[in-house]
This record gives structure tokens, C-alpha cells and sequence, in this order.
């Protein structure tokens, strides 16, 4: 999944750095798959709302738990390339700045640097 949205369109130019690439990548990715589950979804509503067969709504939701399953092992590929916490509180920062706000981040136990 993450080879496959791997391409010349990836925004090396705005990222600083490896960590910020693999976290962009990461979060692409499970976007990317969520959207299956999001469609899944619609899918098994409709399906209740006409009163179709329980065997369509169940149909849709082993879509959606395939999905969970792939969000979960995604998730914890995260840590692989980056660390998570950084990254974040990098988006925030540059958020921030971007859009005038003021942001207040709460340090976690074991934070680096601040926010």
C-alpha cells in the first residue's frame, strides 16, 4: 500500500525531512484505505433503510472489519519511519502559523521539545 502511493506527485519539496515523508506517506495511506470503509458504511445503511437481506449489511461490515485490520496494521507501521509525536506537533506549529492561531499543545510524559 505505502509502495503504491509512492510517485512523482509525492511533495518532497515541502517536507523537511525523512521523518516527515514516511509520517505524510503513512497518514496518505490510511486515508486511502479508510475510504473503503467509509463506502462499506453506506453501504450497509442503504442496505437497512430499504430492508435488503441481513446478508448485504453483513456483507458490508466484514468489508469494514478488513479495513479496521488494515488501518490497525498501517497504524503500527508508523513508528517504522518517524516518530509520530514530533511530527505532529511539527503540523501544529506550521498550522499555526499558517492560519494566525494561537495553539496551546499539551506535553506528554516523555515529549521531546515542545510544541
Amino acid at each position: 500500500m505505502l509502495c503504491a502511493l509512492h510517485c512523482n506527485r509525492f511533495p518532497r519539496h515541502r517536507l523537511a525531512g525523512a521523518d516527515e515523508r514516511w509520517f505524510f506517506l503513512v497518514t496518505v495511506a490510511m486515508e486511502h484505505r479508510g475510504a473503503e470503509a467509509l463506502t462499506a458504511l453506506q453501504s450497509a445503511y442503504a442496505a437497512m433503510e430499504v430492508g435488503e437481506e441481513e446478508e448485504a449489511v453483513l456483507k458490508s461490515l466484514g468489508v469494514i472489519a478488513e479495513v479496521l485490520s488494515d488501518l490497525r496494521t498501517l497504524l503500527l507501521r508508523m513508528r517504522e519511519g518517524c516518530k509520530p509525536e514530533v511530527c505532529v506537533r511539527m503540523c501544529v506549529r506550521v498550522c499555526a502559523r499558517v492560519y494566525g492561531i494561537n495553539v496551546v499543545c499539551r506535553r506528554s510524559v516523555g515529549s521531546v521539545g515542545g510544541c
